[in-house]
């Protein structure tokens, strides 16, 4: 992850040169990466891990991990002391850090107690959609009529995925799963200025340990449920504490470099049906008809709004993934 906040080449655009094999693998990895998170999350519930402990070791062990990140920008830079962002930022972090980490993972795991990881997946990739509605609210970004029509298919198919599991009610595992998917958005959203101010990597680091730091209450249950647990339980967890994260983060920041935002992100379609198949791979389950005909309005609703899009895609060094 050394490279994350290394300046993009400036005399040819990331989204002009072809693609090569590297690319490709990158792409694969992120992919891949991110959709591990939904079937990882319930095989952990399923081993006995309560859902608030288990975001706050998944965030604890993900803390430590992008330490040695740090410790190695300190090493290059020939500082002996981490210059961190001013004390003027650290609102803007604490809140990016409790939407994106603790608000998004604490519902994705109570969501993901009665719900399957393919529908937390499906459900999920509205959380683009939303982002984009924000922005025409709150930054008076344009949004065409595929836009609007996009969005609102994209809709349409998160209620049909949510009717597939019952009704949605206040506190059933649909809502708070939306209520992930909004996190999520703001915390995309909020986290633009500090990003492109500060750099991915330093950024990363901040969100993941403000995060943490709101989930340490539930630390001490998480640890003593830790040692009480099979040796899969640890691999589980640290698993998802480095691969949909970190590894996944890692693997994106670099393909936003070397491909640009806009063809980078088309990879975000593929992490619903990457879900699916790893929760089939890992866990032998598959979900109903209904929910895979509203997964595929979902990803219908998500093609038309990028269709319809006039604007010139984020500058790719901040845009941001869909989870953390």
């Amino acid at each position: 992850m050394e490279s994350l906040n290394a300046p993009l080449p400036r005399q040819l655009s990331p989204n002009a040169r072809p693609l090569t094999v590297w690319d490709m693998g990158l792409g694969v990895m992120t992919l891949v990466a991110w959709s591990s998170a939904f079937p990882l999350v319930q095989m952990a519930l399923r081993s006995g891990v309560a859902p608030l402990p288990l975001a706050s070791l998944r965030y604890g062990l993900a803390s430590l991990i992008v330490m040695p990140f740090v410790a190695t920008r300190l090493a290059r830079s020939g500082q002996t002391t981490l210059r961190l962002p001013p004390a003027s930022a650290w609102p803007r972090y604490l809140l990016c850090g409790f939407l994106g980490i603790t608000l998004y993972n604490v519902c994705l795991n109570l969501g993901e107690e009665t719900v399957s990881p393919a529908t937390a997946s499906l459900i999920g990739a509205s959380s683009p959609v939303i982002c984009g509605l924000l922005g025409a609210w709150l930054h008076r970004d344009h949004l065409s009529r595929f836009g609007w029509a996009g969005s609102a298919l994209a809709f349409a198919g998160v209620l049909l995925v949510c009717a597939a599991q019952g009704p949605l009610g206040f506190g059933s595992g649909t809502f708070v799963l939306m209520l992930a998917a909004l996190g999520n958005a703001l915390f995309n959203i909020l986290q633009v200025p500090l990003v492109r101010r500060y750099g991915p990597g330093i950024s990363l680091c901040c969100f993941i340990i403000a995060g943490a730091g709101f989930l340490l209450p539930w630390l001490p249950q998480g640890i003593a449920t830790l040692l009480k647990s099979p040796p899969r339980t640890w691999a589980i967890l640290l698993a998802l504490a480095a691969i949909p994260g970190v590894f996944g983060y890692g693997c994106w920041a670099r393909l936003l470099g070397r491909i640009g935002a806009p063809r980078a992100s088309l990879i975000l379609y593929g992490v619903p049906p990457c879900a699916i198949v790893l929760t089939l791979l890992l866990e032998g389950s598959w979900p109903n008809v209904a929910t895979l005909l509203g997964g595929a309005v979902v990803l219908a609703g998500l093609a038309l709004t990028r269709l319809g899009s006039r604007k010139p895609a984020a500058d790719p060094e901040i845009s941001a993934p869909p989870e953390i």
